[in-house]
Parts: C-alpha cells; sequence; structure tokens
C-alpha cells in the first residue's frame, strides 16, 4: 500500500515493448490501471511481465513488486462437422443415436462448446448440451442425440464457446436433414399403399435390396405385419432372408448350403415345422427356378404342398396330385397316384422318409412301380 500523496509507476513489458504508467497513492485502495487501445496494440497478445515500484512523499521508492498476466485480445472460432451423419441427412438408423462434433480455434482444452438443436418444424423439439473441447480442438457431443421422435425436416444446430479469458467465439450454424420417413413407409406397406422403391430401402439404410429382388421383398413386407418391419434391423432380416431363397433357387438341385427353418419364418411362410417338413421345403426351394420362389405367395404354395405331403405321412389328408407338381417331383400322375398317397401314408409317421427331394422321388418311383407292375397283372 501507498500513502495518500505518494506516486506509483506500474510498468509492462513483453518483449522489448515497455509501456509505463504514473498513479497516484490511495493508501489500501486500489488503484486501476489503465491502458490505452494504443498501448494494447503495442504490447501484443501473450504473457506480459506487470512490475510496480511505488515512492512516498519522502521521496522513499518501494522494492520492485512484479507479476506475470496474459493479455488475450484475440476472439476463438468454432466450427460445427462439415458432413454430420456422412451427408447431413437423419436417416432411420441414425436418428436414434446422432453424432454432432466440429472443431475449435484458440480456445483451451477443456472448455465447454454449447450445443443446440432445434426442429424447424417444431421448435418446441429443441436441446442444449455441452461438449469438451479436446486437446486437438475437436469436440463432439456424447452422448449421442436422440432425435428419433422429432418430425421430418430440417433441424439447426448451432454451437458456441468462449476462451479462458471469456472472449467469445461467434456463433456456429448448420441445418441437417431429418429424414426417417422411409423406414415408416416400409412398416405400413400392405401391398395397397406408397409402395417402397430402390431409393426407400436406401435411405432406411437397408442394404441388399436391388431391382433383381426388389418386388420379391415388397411381397414379403406387404404380408409382414408393421411389428416384424418396424426397424431397420427387422427389416434387414427380411431382405437377407429373401436373398438367401433366391440364390438357393438356381435350378438345380443339391448345390446350394442349407436354410435354417427361420429363414422362411422371416419371410411370413407359413405352416412349416422344424423338421423334416422344414428340410424338404429348403431341398423344394433348391431345386426350384427362380420364378416359382422370387413372390411370397409361391413360396407359401411350395410349403403348403409340403406340409401337406409331409401330414400324409403321418395319416393326414393325401396330397393332390397338383401339390407334387409343384415341388418339382416327377413320375406322378393319375394312373399311379393313389398307390403313391398309400407309400407315403405307410412310410414313417414323421416324416423322416420324405424330409429331402431325393427320399420322396424315391418312395415316389417304388410306388410307382409297383402300380405299373399290379396292371400289368
Amino acid at each position: 500500500a501507498a500513502e495518500p500523496g505518494s506516486a506509483g509507476a506500474v510498468s509492462r513489458k513483453r518483449g522489448s515493448v515497455t509501456v509505463t504508467k504514473s498513479i497516484g497513492g490511495q493508501g489500501e485502495t486500489p488503484v486501476p490501471v489503465a491502458l490505452t487501445a494504443a498501448d494494447v496494440a503495442a504490447l501484443g497478445n501473450g504473457e506480459i511481465l506487470v512490475g510496480a515500484v511505488a515512492t512516498d512523499a519522502a521521496g522513499n521508492a518501494s522494492s520492485l513488486g512484479s507479476s506475470i498476466l496474459r493479455l488475450d485480445t484475440l476472439a476463438p472460432s468454432v466450427a460445427i462437422g462439415a458432413s454430420l451423419a456422412g451427408d447431413d441427412k437423419i436417416v432411420a438408423s441414425e436418428d436414434d443415436a446422432f453424432v454432432v462434433s466440429g472443431s475449435t480455434l484458440g480456445v483451451e482444452t477443456g472448455q465447454t462448446v454449447v450445443v443446440t438443436l432445434t426442429s424447424s418444424v417444431d421448435p418446441s423439439r429443441t436441446v442444449t448440451l455441452g461438449a469438451i473441447v479436446l486437446a486437438d480442438g475437436n469436440w463432439t457431443v456424447d452422448p449421442p442425440v436422440d432425435v428419433s421422435a422429432w418430425p421430418v425436416g430440417l433441424i439447426t444446430i448451432t454451437a458456441s464457446v468462449r476462451d479462458a479469458a471469456g472472449n467469445p467465439a461467434a456463433v456456429a450454424t448448420r441445418q441437417v436433414l431429418l429424414d426417417n420417413s422411409a423406414l415408416d413407409v416400409i412398416r405400413s406397406y400392405d401391398g395397397s399403399n406408397a409402395v417402397p422403391t430402390l431409393t426407400t430401402y436406401l435411405d432406411a439404410d437397408v442394404v441388399g435390396v436391388d431391382a433383381g429382388n426388389l418386388e420379391a421383398v415388397n411381397s414379403a413386407v406387404a404380408l409382414l405385419p408393421p411389428g416384424v418391419t418396424g426397424t431397420v434391423q427387422q427389416v434387414q432380416a427380411v431382405v437377407d432372408a429373401y436373398r438367401s431363397v433366391l440364390a438357393a433357387a438356381d435350378g438345380a438341385a443339391a448345390n446350394a448350403p442349407a436354410m435354417p427353418g427361420q429363414v422362411f419364418a422371416a419371410l411370413g411362410v407359413s405352416g412349416v415345422t422344424p423338421g423334416p417338413a422344414a428340410r424338404l421345403l429348403d431341398d423344394v426351394v433348391d431345386a426350384a427356378a427362380r420364378s416359382q420362389v422370387d413372390r411370397v405367395a409361391k413360396l407359401q404354395a411350395l410349403a403348403d404342398a409340403v406340409a401337406a405331403l409331409v401330414g400324409a405321412a403321418a395319416g393326414g389328408v393325401p396330397p393332390t396330385l397338383e401339390q407334387f407338381q409343384r415341388i418339382g417331383v416327377q413320375g406322378v400322375d393319375a394312373n399311379n397316384l393313389k398307390a403313391v398317397q398309400a407309400a407315403i401314408a405307410a412310410s414313417a409317421d414323421d416324416g423322416s422318409a420324405i424330409e429331402t427331394l431325393q427320399g420322396l422321388q424315391s418312395l415316389v418311383a417304388q410306388a410307382g412301380a409297383s402300380a405299373a407292375d399290379a396292371l400289368v397283372r
């Protein structure tokens, strides 16, 4: 403290530049030392050595007091990532975990970027979050933002930050498009409304749909309840299942890996129980032409025929000639149909004797031969 009436000199030095200010003493009362714009410009940003010497009324000078301060008048900057969600478009597979990130310049590690998202369609849908600036100046909102319940349309994102000295960055603004309606189109399709297109599946982030299987996939989607096609993962399972079926159906028997029973269930094909029926249907599809399985209705017809055959082995209703022909069994006609039906009824009740197309064909051949011998006699 300098006694009233004494004088003081305060110097600020950065490099070779020194700025000195003289002030009058006010005892214990702090006296502000003001720098002009010219002083600040002369000193420049960075660490500044501050020295002070007080002289009392008798002319006695104090020892030098010093300290170091940092002059920071540079405004920092903040930016929002250039391609959020990869293309500034939030689709169904991304809407529950939308990642917002960006970068800063002139902002110290640990500062908080304030990020706000607001729906342009419904401004009441808004959320403000914080993201920590990392050592490289980058930042990411963590955890990601869930906008799955927001309306389709533009979302405005703003980001603001201050450096440690309190200097604010200009607010960064960016817009992204929320378009998760593609999944709604798929989920609600029933064969009579808006038809999912290749673009629909692409926007829903479902892979594997192409011009060659689109109608097949749609035939399954139309029949499945919305609860089975309500997520990207569920729709993808349908697509993967139909691709397996179409890949197997190349018109050549026994050249494709066995398909698990859930493949047919995923497509909404009913009436095929695990075991012989599922194995026989798998064999039938493997030997079929693509055109025989490119709609779920066609697959269901094959499944019904298979179920009838396996059921007949357990004493059920005998299969018809059309059902044999439908699944590609050779050698059955009106003359030997009853003999073939009887042979199936006499086989193992569990259907194991006809669980492969080869086994079924062998049984038919034997029954047919027996029927022919009977006619000769």
